[in-house]
Parts: C-alpha cells; structure tokens; sequence
C-alpha cells in the first residue's frame, strides 16, 4: 500500500479555554462517575425491595395448571427481578456514552466546528424502544401477582410502589439524557466574554451530527493510507474538510442503493467538467472519491465513532493524551460495573427460577445454578460455611431485611407497606 499525505488544511488554533466555562477531563470523569452513581443506586432500590421479601413479592406461577399461563408468568417473572439490574447496567453505560459525547463536542468548538444535532426523539431509538417492552413485562408480574390474590390488597398497591418508583425514575433519565444537548453549556455562560464569544462564533461553521460521523468514517480510510500523527486541531481540520465534501453529497437512505444515491451529486471539490483536456483527468477523481465515500458509508462500525476519533491512535498531542487518561480511568469503573451487572443478571435469573420452582432442589441443573441464588430466607442444613457472596447478602440486607419481613408479615394495613415502600 502506498503512503502519502493526508490534504493540506488549516487548523484553528484552539480556544482559550478560560474564556467559559469549558470542562476539563478530570471534572467530565469525576461529574460522570458521580452522577451514574447516584442513579445506579436509585434505581438499586427496586432490587433490594425484591430481595427484602422475594416470597412474599413473587407471583408464584408455579401454582398455575394452564402451561401457557404459566409460562407467560414465568417470564414476566424474571423480567421483574432482572430489570433493575439491566437499569443499573445501561445507566453507566449511557453516562459513559455522554462522557465523549460532551468532550468530542467542546472539543470541537474550541476549534470552530460546532455539532449539530438537532431533535432527537430517544423513546423512538430501538434501545430504548426495548427498554420499554421490557419493562413492561416487568411490571406485567404485578398483574399476575394481583390476579393470584383472593381479594385486591391496597397494601400491595402501596408496597409495589418500592419497585415502581425507581424503575420510573430510570426511565425518566433515559428519555431526558439520551441527547446531551441538555448537559452542554448554556449560552449565557458561554457569552461570559460577550466579544470574544461573538467572534468565536461568528469565525466557526456548523454541521449536522450524521455529516460530521460521514466525515470521520472518511478519513479513519485516509488515515490506513498514510503515516502521519496528527494533534487535535489537525484532527478537527480533516474532519471538518471531509465533512465539507460529504455536506455536498446526498448521503444514501436505508431505502436507495449506494451507487444511485451518488449519480449527479458529486462534491464541490470534484465537479465534473465540460468535455476538453482534463476531462479524463476530472472522471477519474470523481470516480476515486465516490468510491472512498461508498466505502466509508458502508464501512461496519463496532465502536462508538466517538471512542474512536478521541482515541485514535494517529492523534497523539498533549490535550488528548490529557482525556484519554481520565477516560481510561473511568472506564476501568465501568468495565468492572459491567462486570458486577452480569453477575448479579446471573445471580437474579436464578433466585427467580428458584422461587418459581423451575429449579427444583436435587435437579443437576440445581446442584450448578444454586450458588448464585440470593434469597436470604434459604438456608442450607447441610451446608456447614457461606460463601462470601452469602455474608455479602445478608450485610447489605442487614439494615432493611428484619423489619421489610416484620412489615410483610404482621401488618394488617396499608400504612406500613407505604413506609417501605417510601424507605426503599
């Protein structure tokens, strides 16, 4: 493969940071972990309500004769004890997603490139959009819980508000912080130096979020075909000029084919000419950036584009070297709540399939699967030790688990389940 230089361009040189208030990297790290945090445990109280009383809360459809009822209640079941740890999950995923979002966005307005990301409608997302369904089947078990009851309970009412309650507030954040357009600076403090702010601005271009993405899928190919190391506000320059020739180009919809989505639409930079000299010359360029714009377009993407600009091996100078360590650190946060997420989805299916009766004591499948049940009120004759995860359980549960099980068992009204559900 031959090596050459990636186009002459002009950075801009970078912006006095102190002219408003632009984040720093360890401020973005430090906010992101305390945020995702504070979220993750709000949404940790539906869990710890299940696991005050699991008995006492689960449907037992077991009970059911009818197999496909009692299928559907089975799975409505395991959505209901498994949610709150997919909540956990997908919080610090999306606070880690709006990390790079807000730095890639300062970054590029401190080098007058400023993102555009319009409206954007999250519950139409398919992530979200899944999200929703399975909360829905989560909140279903209450239903089937209902229905196994002689006669409606106001206290149940109440006490499923414990549940309820932080698996509304979860996606309440989804739907609000899916964008950070509400998370960016706001305008009156960026025009802290009116003049300065003015002219800023004014000296900058704006493009939509999908050209700028276009535009760095084009030169990640560039970038295979050359040697050089870039600093950030070259880095902004190539994808500010690449963003400029795909802006002249109708980028191609689920519906048109590639090639059709090209015919007559070729970048400002490569106009087709009339018939003379170069008109071979002018084919031939034409053709060659199709081509390299067809390939970026269709290029499969595996990681965030995001992730991948501001660690990009190529863009090696002092302020992303600065970023990538704060992030680095942050992600190795993540990684590890993405761990204990997995393990406590594991650890929940199987406490649900215990109390169910699906797992069924003497089975093989049992002997495996029952080191990962959390159900406090199983204990063991013939075990003669628990396991840490066991002394875990039960020091997390310690200040809740005697009085939620005082609560279930010897109130006769709906005041007390009100209160746990408030506690939780």
């Amino acid at each position: 493969m031959s090596v050459r230089r990636m186009p002459e361009v002009h950075p801009a040189d970078t912006a006095d940071e102190e002219k408003f208030d632009c984040p720093k990297p360890w401020y973005l790290a430090l906010l992101t972990v305390a945020m995702s945090a504070m979220t993750s445990i709000t949404v940790a109280g539906a869990l710890f309500f299940l696991l005050a009383a699991p008995e006492k809360v689960s449907p037992h459809c077991y009970k059911r004769t009818n197999f496909v009822a009692r299928t559907m209640c089975t799975a409505s079941t395991v959505c209901f004890w498994t949610y709150p740890v997919v909540c956990c999950l997908f919080v610090v995923l999306l606070y880690a997603k709006n990390l790079v979002d807000q730095r890639l966005y300062y970054e590029f307005l401190l080098h007058k490139v400023i993102i555009g990301y319009g409206r954007v409608q999250a519950w139409k997302l398919p992530v979200v959009l899944m999200l929703l369904l399975y909360a829905l089947c989560a909140f279903s078990a209450l239903i089937w819980h209902s229905l196994a009851q002689s006669q409606m309970q106001v206290s149940h009412v109440y006490s499923s508000l414990a549940y309820v309650t932080p698996i509304i507030s979860f996606l309440a954040v989804i739907l609000a912080q899916w964008s950070i357009q509400g998370k960016l600076i706001t305008l009156p403090n960026f025009l802290e130096d009116y003049k300065w702010a003015i002219s800023h601005l004014n000296t900058s271009h704006s493009y939509p979020l999908e050209k700028v993405h276009a535009g760095y899928q084009i030169l990640e190919i560039e970038l295979e075909k050359t040697d050089e190391h870039l600093d950030t506000a070259t880095m902004v320059a190539l994808v500010e000029h690449y963003t400029k020739a795909v802006a002249n180009t109708r980028l191609p919809t689920e519906s048109d084919d590639i090639e059709d989505a090209f015919e007559g639409t070729s970048p400002k930079m490569y106009q087709r000419q009339p018939a003379g000299a170069k008109e071979q010359t002018q084919a031939a360029e034409v053709e060659a950036w199709e081509s390299v714009v067809e390939q970026g377009l269709k290029q499969k993407e595996y990681v965030y584009w995001q992730v991948r600009l501001l660690f990009n091996p190529r863009l090696q100078d002092e302020r992303s070297q600065s970023f990538r360590n704060w992030a680095l650190a942050y992600m190795v946060t993540v990684l590890l709540a993405v761990m204990l997420s997995v393990y406590l989805y594991i650890c929940c299916f199987v406490t649900c399939l215990e109390i169910e009766r699906v797992l069924i004591p003497g089975t093989p499948l049992y002997l495996y699967a029952h080191s990962f049940s959390l159900r406090p009120d199983l204990q063991q004759a013939e075990s003669s030790h628990q396991s840490f995860k066991h002394y875990a359980a039960s020091l997390a549960l310690s200040f809740i688990d005697h009085g939620a099980k005082a609560f279930y068992s010897r109130a006769t009204c709906a005041v007390p389940h009100f209160q746990l559900g408030a506690a939780a």
